[in-house]
């Protein structure tokens, strides 16, 4: 069984249906790149599957839990979000920003606290390097790293990832990219939503294309990048 399994998904805004029968799954060690054009439904799947959005039908299944009935309705320990945008607060310094994603699936000990935040900054040196600055004074790609340390200290196996490279420099994106392929390497599910396609296979195992709230293509990522008729997609 995949890690993330998402079977016949629909969603809606209201009586406005946003994605329909949508089916994806993201294994331990491979990165999933959901792509496609504005609108096509790649952040309301992104939603659906984390919890935010509630009129949802369909499946979710997460590490053997379906989590969109029952008990278990919501997001699970294990999986985790940075939406897109979503920065940090100014106020605080980058440690007290990374800290706020530990207990975002529940209490732990201290001592495996402590262990998420090494692990963390090992990924992203910055997060060491720069642990008492105030959060106000990073860029927007500094700031984009921190969110991605908040949900490492979570303890998550499956991170969810929605637009990263919006508004950033390609020499950012690049390292960024870096960054999710280690810790695709290192055993993490990671489902990618991205606009710049190019830059989404150079880290790709698996590519989903999305048009008007609909799964168009699964493919490797291999076989999109050969089939020139996929390209023609964008």
């Amino acid at each position: 069984m995949s890690l993330l399994e998402v079977k016949d998904l629909t969603a809606a805004y209201g009586r406005h249906t946003a994605i329909r029968d949508v089916s994806v799954k993201a294994e331990a060690g491979e990165v999933t790149a959901i792509v496609g054009h504005n609108g096509a439904g790649k952040t309301t799947l992104l939603n659906s599957v984390a919890g935010v959005l509630r009129n949802v039908r369909g499946s979710v299944v997460f590490n053997g839990t379906e989590t969109l009935r029952g008990s278990h309705r919501g997001r699970p320990p294990g999986l985790a979000m940075v939406p897109q945008g979503i920065g940090v607060f100014p106020s605080l310094t980058i440690g007290e920003n990374v800290k706020l994603g530990i207990t975002a699936g529940g209490k732990v000990p201290k001592e495996v606290a402590d262990e998420r935040i090494a692990v963390a900054q090992r990924y992203l040196p910055l997060l060491g390097e720069r642990w008492d600055e105030r959060g106000g004074r990073l860029s927007g790609g500094q700031r984009q790293m921190v969110s991605i340390g908040r949900a490492l200290v979570s303890g998550a196996s499956c991170i969810l990832l929605d637009e990263p490279s919006v508004g950033l420099s390609p020499k950012l994106v690049e390292a960024m990219m870096e960054v999710f392929g280690t810790l695709r390497d290192d055993g993490l599910a990671i489902v990618l939503v991205e606009q710049n396609v190019k830059q989404a296979l150079t880290i790709a195992d698996r590519v989903v294309v999305m048009k008007a709230g609909r799964v168009i293509v699964d493919s490797s990522a291999s076989e999109f990048s050969s089939r020139e008729s996929l390209w023609e997609l964008f």
